[in-house]
């Protein structure tokens, strides 16, 4: 089960990815046209905001080019850098790796307490905030499964929300590890059947629906 959700959390990275272009593309292809054209009629003020933003990606970068680093210390780093730079465009991704460096280190509770802090930050989009909400459910398999985990996880899987797929994978899982085969084949034997689903999550799914289909 482990590798089943090293899979679906890759799945996840792939699916923030392709929601991220799908939403921003055209900023990013204007932005990458400014810099093309050069900085002739950009203004001296908006060349260093430029510089400041390049400055502190480079920051933010190098935060996680340290090899030596261990996950603890990555997360603490992450997380004053975050702190320091509250209210920019950097300190959400800094959160969010810095969960995962604390999930990483095995410190769950701290990678909880941060995407639940994400889930509940109202100047986040809905989809960043139920991605959250997911990710603080993926690590919650890390501590033991429970009924507020089961209702979460209902939520988010729910017609309409931006993460339902891989929602519904995890909660059969949750209900694999209860010990309900019969409802976790069920929901992988749906997954498996839903042509919208993600190719990659409906593959997965339908090899854990031949398994369950097999157990007592």
């Amino acid at each position: 089960m482990t590798d089943l959700l090293r899979e679906i959390d890759e799945e996840l990275q792939r699916e923030r990815m392709a929601a991220l272009w799908h939403k921003h593309k055209r900023a990013v292809i204007v932005a990458a046209l400014l810099l093309v054209l050069g900085t002739a009629s950009v203004s001296a003020w908006r060349d260093h905001a430029l510089n400041e933003q390049y400055r502190r990606s480079a920051a933010l970068f190098a935060l996680g080019s340290r090899p030596e680093q261990s996950d603890k210390a990555l997360a603490e780093a992450l997380t004053a850098f975050a702190k320091d730079k509250a209210g920019t465009g950097h300190a959400i991704p800094a959160w969010f790796a810095a969960a995962a460096a604390h999930r990483r280190a095995k410190d769950y509770a701290a990678a909880i307490a941060i995407l639940d802090r994400l889930a509940l930050d109202q100047t986040l989009s809905l989809p960043l905030r139920r991605y959250a909400e997911l990710l603080a459910a993926q690590a919650q398999f890390d501590l033991g499964v429970n009924d507020a985990l089961r209702a979460k996880l209902e939520v988010l899987a729910a017609d309409g929300q931006p993460w339902r797929y891989s929602a519904r994978a995890l909660l059969g899982l949750y209900h694999a590890r209860q010990g309900g085969a019969i409802k976790a084949g069920a929901i992988y034997r749906a997954l498996t059947e839903d042509v919208n689903a993600p190719p990659v999550l409906r593959e997965q799914a339908r090899d854990l629906a031949r398994y369950y289909a097999l157990q007592p």
